[in-house]
């Protein structure tokens, strides 16, 4: 048997789901296992077959599993299936049952959030933190809320108390460190990397946050030397090479920087930082066929939700704009309406508010942009919003023309966040 799951296992790797199914449910004729069951179900699930997965799972409760884990399976799938009702009455059966109330109490939080009631969400990660403080998920979805929201001393707050909770871990420390560093605060975030050393040692993935300190305070041989330290077969070697590839860039010299993100051992097309860069520089070389090449592949990555590829399609605009200014117009109308649907599901998001400012820049809709701009002002203090505002103010006053390199300056300020 132990045999045939393993090849199960690789069938799912592999998305050969029926494969998998045929499989399991010849095993099932002479084991029929909970875990078999279980993992039936799970295929299933990947198929999108939410219903046949929620019938196995109950068939399992009927003949008498009684494993809490089996009603949080239940829930989950629910979930999915935007039943949030019954979902919430199987997650009380799990903690009934004995499933880790922390767990259920973050995973309510989820549905929340996924939801924008944020309150709601924000108060069930403090009953899962509640009952265990060291429940780093809950910690991690606050820290994230209060970021999206602008309430930074929250989220500095969050962060500490991750430190010190989870102080074996490194997550808090990155976290503070990237978060000092955004803040412009330099002095501070290096303190946090020593105390890391301190406590972890000299792990590889904290040697990038220095490497990435040094880059960008302008010391980039340090960085480079740090660099040079990783050997390919790091599994952090592409992210080391993506610093690398910015110092380059700082540097002005484009073609290397692009040199060193289409190494195979670095480029990835599902890698939306990597693609954007690539496109990026492209428009810095004036090559713009191959930024609109890379920088189309945005479209197709699968973690869309990604800064990199919301500023990316901007920038893909931008270099259809450069070849052909009737295309991107027709271009920029249609990016219009995606952000605005990115808005309804990020209502929060503030770059990408910032985003459809800059559309509205690009379609000289600068009455609109004006207004908009001013009323995300009186809620943020985001720098780039008040750029943005001034640029839509002086070509409407027909005072400035249209200077893509400030668009470009607006972009790149955003994503060192």
């Amino acid at each position: 048997m132990d045999e045939k799951m393993e090849i199960v296992d690789l069938f799912i790797q592999f998305n050969k789901y029926d494969l998998a199914l045929e499989t399991l449910q010849d095993i099932s004729e002479y084991q029929p296992t909970k875990e078999v069951f279980l993992k039936i179900s799970k295929v299933y699930e990947y198929m999108k077959k939410y219903d046949e997965s929620l019938y196995i799972l109950k068939s399992l409760i009927k003949r008498g599993e009684d494993d809490p884990l089996i009603y949080f399976k239940i829930a989950t799938l629910y979930q999915k299936k935007k039943d949030i009702s019954t979902c919430f009455e199987y997650l009380s059966l799990a903690i009934e049952k004995g499933y880790n109330s922390e767990y259920i109490f973050y995973y309510k939080g989820l549905i929340y959030e996924d939801q924008n009631k944020l309150g709601h969400a924000l108060n069930y990660y403090d009953r899962s933190l509640r009952k265990n403080k060291s429940f780093i998920s809950s910690r991690y979805r606050k820290y994230l809320i209060y970021l999206k929201t602008n309430r930074y001393n929250e989220c500095e707050e969050e962060l500490r108390k991750m430190i010190k909770y989870n102080g074996d871990e490194y997550d808090g420390y990155h976290l503070l460190f990237t978060f000092l560093m955004n803040m412009k605060r330099s002095n501070e975030a290096i303190d946090i990397l020593n105390s890391a050393i301190e406590v972890l040692g000299k792990d590889t993935i904290i040697m990038l946050d220095y490497a990435k300190y040094y880059m960008y305070i302008n010391e980039y041989d340090k960085s480079i030397n740090i660099i040079n330290s990783i050997p390919k077969d790091n599994i952090y070697y592409s992210d080391f090479s993506i610093v690398r590839a910015k110092i380059m860039a700082l540097k002005e010299d484009y073609d290397e920087a692009i040199k060193i993100l289409m190494e195979d051992s670095v480029y990835n097309e599902e890698n939306s930082e990597i693609v954007y860069l690539v496109g990026m520089y492209s428009i810095k070389l004036k090559n713009y066929s191959m930024a609109e090449r890379f920088l189309g592949f945005l479209n197709e990555v699968e973690n869309s939700n990604s800064e990199f590829v919301w500023f990316g399609l901007y920038i893909l605009g931008y270099a259809i704009k450069a070849q052909d200014k009737e295309k991107s117009i027709k271009y920029f109308n249609k990016l219009e309406e995606k952000y605005k649907l990115l808005s309804i599901s990020n209502p929060y998001e503030i770059r990408i508010m910032i985003l459809r400012i800059m559309v509205m820049i690009e379609l000289q809709q600068y009455d609109e942009a004006i207004t908009y701009s001013e009323g995300i002002i009186k809620i943020t203090t985001v720098d780039e919003v008040k750029e943005l505002n001034t640029l839509a103010k002086e070509l409407k006053n027909k005072r400035d023309t249209v200077e893509d390199e400030k668009i470009i300056d607006v972009v790149n300020s955003i994503l060192e966040r």
